[in-house]
């Protein structure tokens, strides 16, 4: 059998590595215990994820659930769906946060007009098609804003916004939460202005080549990891919860996101 492998790059951040690794371990005796074979020791890091999810021999990833519905449609498939303690997330679901320079006289989308966004890459649901259905019903032409900047993360684009590059961005929650515990000076200047509509959050996910016999044994490993008291600090430090099983077609509100905007007319964020 091919080596399998097995990544959590979604929610990383400088000197959390630890405790990512911590949640690693046992995850993987969690699932050595349910009988999962070829168990990776350790996570891959640093491979582009555009080879990662496509892998059939991926077991285990966290990704999100744009891609998922559309570029991997056919190459991931949801295990189960985390829920975060933080602003932003209600079980399963979340919202963006729409953040603005803290000193920024806006407060409603209208105010947005003409503005410059800063945006992490077209693929992403919290950072490009949760604010393209947020600022749809706004627009007129097809324009809205005066320019978009690309910045490959959110981290950057939150960058963007606090030194004036942007004016404003969608923020993953986790992510947001993550920066103002761990990072606060990075998320320093700027302030949550609004929220997106919900949507399924970010899925812990598998190959679609996965058995439904392992896809099991893997939901009955993440649930014991969550139920075990041991691990509550490394839980908790990752501002996780608990997890929630949503199938693919329980993503259908991504779509439904993309196709409203395309209705309004704005179907690229302009």
């Amino acid at each position: 059998m091919r080596a399998r492998t097995a990544d959590y790059g979604m929610y990383t951040l400088a000197g959390l590595e630890p405790v990512i690794d911590d949640f690693w371990r046992r995850l993987a005796r969690a699932f050595v215990a349910e009988g999962v074979r070829n168990v990776p020791r350790r996570l891959t890091r640093g491979r582009p994820t555009q080879m990662l999810w496509r892998d059939p021999a991926l077991l285990f990833t966290q990704t999100c659930g744009y891609p998922m519905m559309h570029a991997f449609r056919h190459h991931l498939q949801p295990v189960t769906t985390p829920c975060y303690a933080v602003e932003g997330c209600n079980g399963p679901t979340y919202r963006s946060a729409i953040i603005v320079r803290e000193d920024a006289q806006v407060w409603r989308p209208e105010g947005l007009a003409g503005k410059i966004a800063a945006v992490n890459g077209p693929h992403s649901q919290s950072g490009y098609n949760a604010l393209r259905a947020y600022l749809a019903p706004h627009a007129a032409g097809g324009r809205f804003l005066s320019g978009v900047v690309t910045t490959g993360a959110h981290a950057a684009s939150i960058k963007a916004v606090r030194d004036g590059k942007a004016d404003v961005a969608a923020i993953d929650p986790v992510t947001f939460a993550l920066h103002r515990r761990y990072a606060p000076d990075q998320v320093a200047g700027v302030r949550i202005m609004d929220w997106s509509a919900p949507c399924p959050g970010l899925p812990f996910a598998t190959s679609h080549r996965t058995t439904a016999d392992t896809l099991k044994r893997l939901r009955a490993g993440i649930q014991a990891v969550f139920a075990d008291g041991d691990a509550a600090p490394t839980l908790e430090a990752l501002m996780l919860t608990d997890t929630v099983t949503l199938s693919t077609a329980d993503y259908a509100p991504v779509m439904e996101m993309e196709a409203g905007a395309v209705s309004l007319g704005y179907p690229t964020i302009a």
